[in-house]
């Protein structure tokens, strides 16, 4: 239990005059120094024969610091919402979305429309006649006659033959040659009841209003049979519609023209007189259509009120108005001329000479306007009162929303690359070097030539690179300060985040290794035999400085502002796998098992995928789309041999690995291959150079594909000098078309809608655009005279994710070593009495720690102090002691640092006094 009446005199006499000194930090910035962007990096220490509620107290500060242990992270929103102006609806629905590869007609997509979608363009009617009233709907199919054939799939290429134009996202090519089993999309009109043109039904001369406009049954139409291309439905109107009066004038303008239309007058009941500037004609009511004035014009009903005075009368006129003749098995025919359109085909539903539905299907009206581009639309060639539009991609190919990846050249020898991590923090890291303009070959070094060390447990030094990825925690760091010295307790490694900028000190102490937690996570520094040299090690299972843990990790990843994930890999990373059984790779993981049966004294090696250290799936190939049951069997890893393996979350979108030997046993080599092999990609190619990988985020098919980015050299005079070499990509379908405007420009995308542009003029380059979201097509069904417009922008939401702190924050007294004290900042519950370092803190003795304290006043029962200083045992760290008259009065002043942010005005300076009773804090 506590020791009542805690300080001595002499102790507090001690700690005042620690006040004096110029204190680094102060109780307004806390938890700072006890947390920083590395972790906790602090010990809450008790005394070994403290009171319960000491380790009460201390286990409620300890659980406060490591809520504090954060990640920030932004959640960004959809990329501007897109509306409506006028009629129209989106083919997407909330659960499916238009992907590259994808047609319109992919299921799950709103591939029919109907009045519930357009109610105003595909309203319901009903046309009556002595059978009685026959109903119909209207439907749009946006329903092409296959989902992955080229002619309909969204892809990224240059337009049809004979366009001018760059690559684009788009649909197409339509067929020309329509067909019913080839087509783009089809509308149709479906009764309810069968309607027939019997002299006894009189519907020749009714009215049907489709797809938005008015039109009549002529005369001539004719249903005789099922399949027969005598059947024919011809049609007037589809066009502007304007009742007259006698001498009333009208101006309609059509495709630019401007016409002035006047009713003269009418002759009868069927008869009246139209005139179109200075052409005038007498026209029947329900008869052709017939061009006045170079205006067709359809007389679609005659008011005749009186034979003397013509004001009276009036007339409905179809100005515009066209002949249309759907006959079955034929194309489309427009005006008195039977005009062909082009890209249609009719069906006549006929039975016994009625017909019951009638559909036209539609595809390209020419070689030149065979598809649907991106930004365009697509306007319906019989009814010409709706677009099909593509109207964008989300995100935009090159949207602000997108993480852009740099890959550039430096001078003649150095190859650059520039990443946003997923802090929002920009570096430029040179990954490519080269020693001298004639050289051919790069390095995995920076521009010094500095090594870049990709895999755990490599030899590393003074001014070089590695990169750690535990726990989903990224870190590239560059060593900048060294200094191992055997024997020497101020041993230490000074590492630079690269991205941050910010260095982080690791105190080796006199054995020159330490165990380091960053973001929560323990890396094992450990010293090499060569003079200031280390390694570093980490991950599940790892039993410390001597081993490594479950996994070796090759090519550790960094992630990337938009989920994405970064690697650097260069070619032959020799790895030792002596005692190995796993291997992490970017984008998957293997287990390695022997058998000793190999011929010649040699061990065979089985390369099998497994689960990766985070507990994700992988899956090998050797073709891909097939998995396969083992990435590689019997490998002689003591002899020479070359071999090679997709892996990935699944069988699709793997990236290939090489597997090769040096004749040493249990050393092997691993390099990033790119897939060879055509579009079937069934082998594959060492990458040479320096790569940065690029691993997308998991795609609609759940699959993750990636890029690999690389440079090369071309000859410029009588040197050599770095470019960025042409991508490669595991998703098979990529283009790298040219633009038209400027053949010095190459355009990539992939299925996930990446986007990169290659400039081949000068020493190549590459930028790439990766969304935060599998970009996809907007594509909308419009009623003419309708848009689609962009509201508001990408919107962010910014958080802190917990970071799990895996190590111990709280020991005893007895148990904390020199080590410690060198490292760690200190929080030390309780006073001389019961914490052996609070009375070292104090210079006290145990025998007066009682009497000497009632003389000195400061802090009667009900009280509790909290004090902070640096310098704590001679060394840099901070130290906070947080003690009470009592024990209660510990637990009081804990409870108060536990809940700091309710006593921000008055937990200042370097020492406070807790009133316990109250819990009110006042300067000491």
């Amino acid at each position: 239990m506590q020791i009542k009446k805690l300080l001595a005199a002499g102790a507090l006499a001690t700690l005042m005059a620690g006040s004096t000194i110029a204190f680094a930090a102060d109780m307004n910035t806390y938890p700072s120094p006890f947390v920083t962007s590395a972790g906790v990096d602090t010990l809450v220490v008790v005394g070994a024969t403290a009171a319960p509620s000491d380790v009460v107290g201390a286990i409620d500060l300890a659980t406060r610091l490591g809520g504090e242990v954060t990640t920030e992270k932004t959640i960004k929103g959809t990329t501007a919402a897109l509306s409506v102006s006028g009629e129209g609806k989106g083919v997407a629905t909330t659960n499916t979305k238009v992907y590259l590869n994808d047609s319109l007609g992919k299921s799950g997509l709103r591939t029919t429309m109907t009045k519930d979608d357009l109610p105003t363009l595909l309203k319901s009617g009903s046309v009556s006649d002595s059978d009685g009233t026959h109903n119909y709907q209207q439907l749009i199919y946006i329903t092409p006659s296959s989902t992955s054939s080229t002619s309909y799939v969204l892809q990224y290429e240059k337009p049809a033959t004979g366009v001018t134009a760059d690559p684009e996202y788009r649909f197409g090519d339509f067929p020309t040659s329509v067909s019913a089993v080839d087509y783009m999309y089809k509308t149709s009109v479906i009764f309810d009841k069968e309607i027939n043109l019997t002299a006894s039904t009189n519907l020749v001369g009714e009215k049907l209003n489709v797809f938005g406009k008015e039109y009549t049954i002529l005369s001539d139409s004719t249903f005789v049979a099922s399949s027969v291309t005598s059947n024919k439905l011809i049609l007037s109107g589809g066009a502007e519609t304007k009742t007259l009066s006698s001498g009333e004038k009208t101006t309609v303008t059509l495709a630019g023209v401007a016409y002035d239309v006047t009713l003269l007058g009418a002759s009868s009941s069927t008869q009246a007189v139209v005139q179109v500037g200075s052409d005038s004609k007498t026209l029947t009511k329900a008869g052709s259509t017939t061009k006045v004035g170079g205006l067709d014009i359809y007389v679609s009903d005659v008011y005749y009120l009186s034979s003397t005075d013509q004001t009276q009368n009036k007339a409905k006129l179809l100005l515009g108005a066209e002949k249309l003749t759907l006959q079955h098995a034929n194309a489309v025919k427009k005006g008195s001329s039977d005009d062909t359109v082009q890209g249609t085909l009719v069906n006549l539903t006929v039975s016994s000479g009625k017909l019951s539905a009638f559909t036209i299907y539609v595809g390209g009206a020419s070689t030149e306007t065979d598809f649907l581009g991106i930004g365009k639309s697509y306007t319906d060639p019989v009814w010409k009162s709706f677009d099909l539009s593509f109207n964008s991609l989300s995100p935009g190919a090159t949207d602000s929303s997108r993480n852009v990846l740099d890959i550039t050249p430096s001078g003649n020898n150095y190859g650059k690359a520039t990443i946003k991590d997923d802090k929002g923090q920009t570096a430029t890291i040179t990954f490519a070097y080269k020693s001298s303009d004639s050289a051919t070959g790069f390095s995995l070094q920076d521009s010094s030539g500095y090594a870049i060390h990709v895999a755990e447990n490599e030899t590393i030094t003074q001014n070089e690179y590695f990169i750690v990825d535990q726990g989903d925690f990224s870190h590239m760091y560059q060593v900048t300060g060294v200094n191992l010295v055997a024997g020497d307790t101020s041993s230490y490694i000074d590492i630079r985040d690269v991205f941050s900028g910010v260095t982080t000190r690791v105190s080796t102490s006199s054995d020159l290794n330490d165990e380091k937690v960053i973001d929560g996570q323990t890396y094992y520094f450990r010293n090499r035999t060569t003079s200031n040299t280390f390694s570093v090690t980490w991950g599940s299972g790892s039993p410390g400085l001597d081993a490594l843990g479950t996994y070796l990790t090759v090519f550790p990843v960094m992630k990337g502002n938009n989920g994405e994930k970064y690697a650097f890999a260069k070619a032959n990373q020799t790895v030792n796998i002596t005692g190995v059984s796993k291997i992490q790779l970017p984008t998957g993981a293997v287990t390695i098992t022997a058998d000793t049966q190999g011929g010649a004294g040699g061990t065979l090696l089985n390369f099998t995928a497994t689960t990766m250290e985070d507990g994700t799936s992988s899956v090998c190939a050797t073709t891909e789309g097939t998995s396969a049951t083992n990435c590689i069997t019997n490998f002689n890893a003591s002899g020479s041999a070359t071999q090679a393996f997709m892996l990935g979350k699944t069988a699709t979108g793997g990236v290939w690995y090489n597997i090769s030997t040096g004749n040493t046993a249990y050393a092997i080599s691993i390099s990033v291959g790119y897939g060879a092999g055509g579009t079937t990609r069934q082998s594959a190619v060492r990458a040479d150079q320096p790569v940065v990988l690029l691993i997308e985020e998991k795609d609609s098919n759940n699959d993750i594909h990636s890029a690999l980015f690389t440079v090369s050299t071309e000859a410029s005079g009588s040197s050599n000098v770095v470019k960025a070499e042409v991508p490669a990509f595991t998703f098979k379908s990529v283009n790298g078309d040219s633009l038209t405007t400027d053949s010095n420009k190459l355009r990539y995308v992939d299925l996930y809608g990446l986007y990169a542009e290659r400039q081949t003029s000068g020493q190549d380059t590459i930028k790439v655009y990766y969304p935060d979201e599998q970009a996809t097509a907007n594509v909308f069904v419009l009623s003419t005279g309708s848009s689609v417009s962009s509201s508001g922008g990408t919107t962010e939401t910014t958080y802190k994710e917990a970071t799990p702190v895996k190590t111990a924050l709280g020991k005893l007294d007895s148990e904390i070593t020199s080590t410690d004290k060198n490292e760690k900042n200190l929080i030390l519950v309780g006073g001389p009495c019961v914490n052996t370092l609070v009375r070292e803190l104090m210079n006290a003795q145990l025998s007066s720690c009682v009497t000497d304290f009632e003389q000195s006043g400061k802090y009667p029962a009900g009280t509790a102090m909290i004090k902070l200083y640096e310098s704590a045992f001679g060394t840099s760290n901070v130290a906070l002691v947080v003690a009470g008259h009592e024990a209660a009065d510990s637990r009081a002043a804990t409870g108060v640092l536990q809940a700091y942010d309710n006593y921000k005005t008055t937990l200042v300076g370097k020492e406070v006094k807790v009133a316990t009773a109250t819990s009110t804090v006042t300067s000491a």
